[in-house]
């Protein structure tokens, strides 16, 4: 089989059952587009009684309410986007939008739904913004017997279902997976996960006791704090009784006249859980600012402030993959000793 033309649509294979034809794209297809009865897209409403079906990505491109301009040949219709090689399937009288929207109908010899899966299949080439059909008029199609078509589209169809059912499980699983994090971590700042732990080893050390053995003094919480129950060997304190919380630096125009140059993370650098170093920029400071506003690995690092009010409070460790490194006032530094505490503070907040 080969097209009369040098260009011309490519299926995934040539070799067809023995009872199957290749027919040129005339004879399944009839062009019912038409030069008058379209609406540009200027023109398109919000809102109206009639859809308005053009080549765009969308399968409504707009409403109108222009009765006189509703399609009013042979149902159903494949629309075929000359520019974009899109292609829908319509039951219903649309509008037909104006420039490059192809409006096609199957012969006698095709199922319209086989039509419409057979122009979904096929490759045609790609060029750009530039026009299409001539290349789908100087295809051929593979063409089953009728009853065949029907059974081919019965299967297609019952295959899609699956997809689209599968699809919008996977479209659920982030969403579960946070939940299920989320879960995880309620129930482990709530001693559910050691619970059992706990149990078969009484006699270790509370909270308290580490604390003191650390040299480190809690700070009770206030009474007004609504806090859940703790088991009985743990505690409340706040962030600033087990480590060492403070600002960064402020930015303005007179830094430009001092003579040490640093690298140093802003928010644009912190994430949730997750540092983003692809871009450090560099401030000027004075010698006395540095030891302040030093990182060191194993920093907690927590956004003071962003443009998005959700995303204050994101929170991730630093890595200490740059040295040295200071840190802007729009990131609230907090260091721990030992170390691990960091790591138990972030999953926390």
């Amino acid at each position: 089989m080969k097209s009369s033309e040098n260009e011309a649509g490519k299926w995934i294979s040539e070799v067809i059952p023995e009872e199957w034809e290749w027919i040129p794209f005339t004879d399944i297809f009839t062009d019912k587009t038409s030069s008058k009865k379209k609406l540009p897209q200027k023109s398109y409403q919000e809102k109206g009684k009639y859809i308005v079906v053009d080549q765009g990505q969308e399968r409504v491109g707009g409403y109108s309410d222009q009765a006189e301009l509703l399609y009013q040949g042979p149902l159903p219709i494949i629309v075929f986007g000359d520019h974009t090689r899109c292609v829908k399937y319509f039951d219903s009288r649309i509008i037909q939008g104006a420039d490059g929207t192809k409006v096609l109908c199957s012969t006698d010899i095709s199922d319209s739904r086989f039509a419409y899966w057979a122009l979904r299949a096929i490759d045609l080439p790609d060029k750009g913004y530039s026009r299409h059909f001539k290349f789908l008029k100087a295809s051929y199609f593979p063409l089953p017997p009728l009853n065949e078509q029907r059974r081919i589209v019965a299967k297609i169809e019952e295959l899609t279902a699956h997809s689209k059912r599968a699809r919008a499980a996977l479209d659920e699983v982030p969403t579960l997976i946070e939940q299920f994090k989320q879960s995880v971590l309620a129930a482990a700042f709530r001693g559910d996960l050691t619970a059992e732990w706990r149990e078969k080893n009484p006699d270790v050390d509370n909270a308290s006791e580490y604390l003191s053995r650390i040299g480190l003094k809690p700070t009770e919480p206030s009474d007004f704090l609504d806090l859940h129950q703790l088991p009985s060997e743990w505690l409340w304190t706040n962030l600033n009784s087990v480590g060492k919380v403070s600002g960064g630096l402020t930015k303005n125009s007179k830094r430009k006249e001092l003579a040490l140059e640093y690298p140093y993370l802003r928010v644009a650098n912190v994430y949730a859980n997750a540092l983003d170093l692809d871009e450090i920029k560099t401030i000027n400071v004075k010698e006395k600012e540095v030891d302040r506003v030093l990182l060191k690995q194993g920093d907690l690092l927590i956004v003071e402030g962003n443009g998005s009010i959700d995303q204050i409070g994101r929170v991730a460790l630093w890595d200490g993959s740059i040295e040295p490194c200071l840190h802007q006032n729009h990131l609230i530094k907090a260091r721990f000793q030992p170390v691990e505490l960091g790591e138990w503070t972030l999953l926390w907040l």
